[in-house]
């Protein structure tokens, strides 16, 4: 009767672990407690729907195809983030538990081969079972993979294949193995090895995109660090600018005033003209409503009239936004930069910026004057300056910062003019 209850079981209790390991690895769109309640109710519709299939075929490939199904099927219904770390850790898993399965059962038939068959053997059989997969959801729920934007896409992939190239090839093996009819000694053994192969390769597959993420979280790091330091540099800047504005503004004074008394009216409206309206042009004072963003866009603007770039700004903002000023900072200075440096090239160098809330998104789009269409020459939009590996980092900054908000980032060509688009989320707006 105990035999045939833990037989009966297998399959639901197998798949709740699988259901509970995921979800403590990746989380679910439901509350603490009712997300374990929603793990158990799809386990209860797997046996359901499953049961009817055991009970006629009794296949147990058949069993880990039912899994692979539904266990993908709740982590894309369910779950959110990258679906690929979830769809690797799933087959990985599953054959992680075929590989116990095909151990558990060369040492069963060798103790029924010794002592026949018995519902003791049986019950230590299973206890054994569940314990060791007890023990591998801990070591997956340690160990979770996050494949994400950051990484490349042919770097992911190959990553993500690794894992399951190995433990499908050790499988099949397994298998020819198992219908040579070998010594059960050496077949455990090879067992034994192939499960240590599976779980070594996911590790491996782990460490090495944890490390990967760490490096670029840390060139990162170090680039709005390097950011941060130009920005002092620039703010000192600023303070010498209007220390020696405030002496220039004396002497103008003081010019005005000698063309006034010896009633040189035409000088005047020439220097009124020329002098002056430049001088104002770039001193100009952004009040866009956000503080941060117009210190950031006087900086910047004014930098680019330096290089007489004409710039045109449409910027609208509430006083606070839900993003964090670093991130502000690395966006928007990166963003004009780019378009500055792209626009040195250029004989009338053009540049507009439009930057707004629209509806639960901070749109930012700016567009500079380019004479060649830059995606055609360079889809992946690889820098072009000589230091690759500082000056690289730029675009992988805005992707992820993109990313982190569940944002959008286009580019286009539009009557010669390059258009970049980014859209954050704003979440507590």
């Amino acid at each position: 009767m105990i035999v045939k209850f833990l037989s009966l079981t297998e399959g639901f209790i197998t798949f709740l672990f699988l259901m509970i390991t995921l979800i403590k690895m990746y989380g679910c769109e439901k509350t603490f407690k009712s997300r374990y309640i929603v793990g158990l109710l799809w386990s209860l519709l797997f046996f359901l729907v499953f049961e009817p299939f055991e009970i006629r075929y009794g296949n147990f490939y058949l069993y880990l195809s039912f899994m692979l199904v539904f266990a993908s099927i709740f982590s894309i219904l369910f779950q959110k983030g990258f679906l690929a770390n979830r769809i690797v850790f799933i087959i990985i898993y599953i054959y992680t538990i075929a590989s116990i399965k095909s151990t558990l059962a060369t040492i069963i038939g060798v103790q029924l081969l010794y002592s026949g068959y018995n519902s003791y053997t049986i019950a230590i059989h299973y206890i054994i079972f569940y314990s060791l997969i007890f023990f591998a959801s801990i070591f997956f729920i340690m160990h979770p993979l996050h494949f994400t934007n950051q990484i490349p896409k042919r770097h992911w992939m190959l990553m993500a294949q690794c894992p399951i190239f190995v433990a499908v090839i050790t499988q099949y093996c397994s298998s020819l193995v198992l219908g040579a009819n070998i010594l059960r000694q050496v077949f455990l053994i090879l067992s034994c090895f192939i499960l240590c192969i599976i779980l070594s390769t996911y590790y491996l597959t782990y460490f090495m995109t944890k490390t990967y993420v760490q490096m670029i979280n840390t060139n990162n790091i170090n680039h709005r660090l390097q950011m941060q330091l130009e920005y002092m540099k620039r703010s000192s800047s600023i303070i010498k600018n209007i220390r020696k504005e405030k002496h220039e503004i004396k002497n103008n004074y003081f010019y005005i005033q000698s063309l006034v008394k010896n009633r040189k009216y035409e000088q005047l409206e020439h220097y009124l003209d020329t002098e002056l309206a430049y001088r104002f042009n770039a001193m100009e004072e952004f009040q866009t409503g956000n503080k941060l963003f117009d210190f950031l866009l006087t900086q910047k603007v004014s930098e680019a009239r330096e290089h007489k770039i004409n710039v045109m700004t449409n910027v609208l903002l509430p006083s606070d936004l839900p993003i964090k000023d670093d991130d502000i900072c690395a966006l928007l200075l990166n963003l004009v930069d780019n378009a500055i440096d792209a626009s040195k090239n250029e004989e009338q160098g053009d540049i507009h910026i439009s930057i707004s809330v629209i509806k639960n998104y901070l749109q930012i789009q700016i567009k500079n004057k380019s004479s060649i269409d830059v995606l055609k020459i360079n889809k992946q939009l690889k820098t072009t300056k000589k230091n690759k590996e500082n000056h690289g980092l730029g675009l992988q900054i805005i992707r992820s910062i993109v990313h982190k908000y569940n944002g959008i980032f286009k580019t286009s060509m539009k009557s010669n003019y390059f258009v970049v688009l980014v859209m954050l989320q704003l979440q507590n707006q």
